[in-house]
């Protein structure tokens, strides 16, 4: 695919060009909602722009943004970019040893945390001394200080720190080839790698993406999702701008329900367990099937839900459709910018992930894993030219996952190579079918499947709320229910009852929602053996 577009920034420009004075975006600062046309927004990104350069920033340097949502992290990251240096946005729940262990090894000559508590304590590490990187923060505290070390001064004009002249002219557009950006995978296996993207991978997954799922001016999406992840970024900031919609972003995730219904959204990108809130919340005030209580729950003019980053039950995809709410399915990786495949309003299949986006191949191997090759394709993992050529197959990049193409041309994911459960009895056995097919009952919030080298299956259930009480015999009796025709070393075991869900907050999920498996087996690892060991005891009696 030919993009017919020159760079990220130069979508910005040719909105500004288009409709300097509507609304581009909209979000909470310091305790009010603010608005901006997408002349101010461009101004914005000017005057940050000569902050960075008078912090010393030079095109190609790296530069971490290390924060939670908010109007100036969409402000910094087009600033890094209207430099051509490059950005490396790490998620704002990350402790300081990780943000300070991502910026040593990408080089970052900069550093912009949220705000100045958070910079206090990257800076409490004594080797921190001898680092040649600067340090700036946004603010969240107060307008009255004004500190050297802020990006944004607190004048109510998004003045900088630099003085920034009225005729100060764009970046020429980068090389569409060079490194835009270095994202750190949230590493469900193994150690994070730095996934290095340039414009033309961003640029021809956002054309793709527009081809599939048109956005128009008219169209309002509140973002929610973090914009340290690629979901979000291409997704939700990079096609707001090649369209020229109004971007409305939420104060926080414990705020997005209300922040949805007073901003009246059409288009939403969002994650399964985002999705799967408003079909418990039916369930527990008994609206499930009142028509029209989930359209009114979304604020009433919603055309598009879109989901990715992990399966999607089939129960809350018919119930949504019940609703005569339209939910898109998706899939796609980090290394992949992020989006390979998508459903659309006229083209879906329950329980598949849609067909091969525009300008994107598919195919898949022996074992049938899925290869892709694009200009959407990363360039590769940072200094990790190992790791690199073990994920490309020729110029088909691996993506680990198993899946099947069906005549329509329809992909259903199937797993994770690296997932598979291997068993005493030398079975191999796909933990996210099963999990799928548990997910499937409305009794249970979440679970995992465990089992390597052990002689069963054991599932970790985490209950949905009401039912929390049921003795630890019924949900082995519900699993059975649920996997009543899959073989019998696909059965369940022995379970473990959850009490707390899995979540980013405790490190059992990466950002997508994806299961960190390692992390929460380990957690439960004296659980999970009592809980063998009981089932064991069991056999033998019978």
């Amino acid at each position: 695919m030919q993009t017919g577009f020159t760079s990220i920034c130069s979508l910005l420009l040719e909105r500004v060009a288009k409709s300097p004075q509507t609304t581009s975006l909209t979000a909470f600062d310091h305790e009010a909602w603010r608005s901006w046309t997408w002349s101010e927004l461009q101004q914005l990104v000017v005057g940050a722009a000569a902050s960075l350069r008078h912090a010393g920033v030079q095109p190609g340097d790296r530069v971490v943004l290390w924060s939670e949502n908010r109007w100036e992290w969409i402000v910094a990251d087009l600033a890094i970019q209207w430099i051509g240096a490059v950005g490396v946005p790490l998620h704002a729940s990350l402790p300081p040893s990780q943000v300070k262990a991502f910026s040593d090894h990408c080089g970052a000559v900069l550093t912009i945390a949220s705000n100045s508590n958070a910079l206090a304590k990257l800076q409490t590490d004594q080797k921190q001394a001898e680092s040649k990187c600067v340090y700036l923060f946004f603010d969240n505290e107060s307008q009255e200080t004004r500190r050297k070390d802020r990006l944004f001064q607190p004048d109510g004009d998004g003045q900088t720190l630099a003085d920034v002249p009225d005729d100060e002219a764009p970046a020429e557009p980068c090389n569409l080839d060079s490194m835009t950006t270095i994202l750190y995978t949230s590493g469900t296996t193994g150690a994070p790698k730095g996934v290095m993207l340039s414009q033309r991978n961003l640029l021809s997954n956002i054309q793709s993406i527009l081809e599939v799922l048109p956005l128009y001016t008219t169209d309002v999406r509140v973002g929610f999702l973090p914009l340290s992840h690629i979901f979000a970024r291409t997704c939700d900031l990079y096609t707001w701008l090649a369209s020229g919609c109004q971007l409305v972003l939420a104060r926080s995730m414990a705020s997005v329900f209300e922040d949805i219904q007073n901003s009246h959204p059409t288009y939403l990108n969002g994650v399964p367990y985002f999705y799967e809130k408003f079909f418990r919340q039916a369930q527990q005030e008994g609206r499930i099937e009142d028509p029209g209580w989930l359209r009114q729950q979304l604020g009433g003019q919603i055309r598009i839900c879109n989901c990715g980053g992990a399966p999607l039950p089939d129960h809350v995809q018919r119930w949504y459709d019940s609703q005569g709410v339209t939910l898109i399915t998706g899939y796609g990786l980090t290394e992949t910018s992020p989006v390979l495949t998508s459903s659309a309003p006229s083209q879906m299949k329950l329980g598949a992930v849609g067909r091969v986006a525009p300008g994107i191949e598919i195919r898949l191997a022996e074992d049938n894993e899925v290869l892709a090759r694009g200009q959407n394709v990363m360039m590769g993992y940072y200094k990790d030219e190992e790791g690199t050529r073990a994920v490309f197959d020729g110029d088909w990049f691996r993506t680990g996952d198993t899946g099947v193409l069906d005549a329509d041309g329809f992909l259903t994911l199937t797993g994770r190579k690296k997932e598979l459960i291997v068993t005493n009895g030398g079975k191999n056995i796909d933990p996210s079918l099963i999990e799928h097919r548990l997910l499937s009952s409305s009794k249970i919030h979440q679970c995992m499947v465990v089992g390597d080298r052990r002689d069963f299956l054991a599932a970790l259930i985490v209950p949905e709320a009401s039912f929390e009480d049921d003795e630890p015999s019924q949900w082995r009796t519900l699993a059975e229910r649920q996997l009543h025709d899959l073989s019998r070393y696909e059965q369940i075991g022995c379970v473990v009852i959850v009490s707390e869900p899995f979540s980013l907050a405790n490190d059992q999920l990466t950002v997508k929602g994806s299961l960190r498996r390692q992390k929460i087996e380990q957690d439960y690892s004296d659980s999970i053996e009592a809980s063998y060991q009981q089932a064991r005891r069991e056999r033998i009696r019978r």
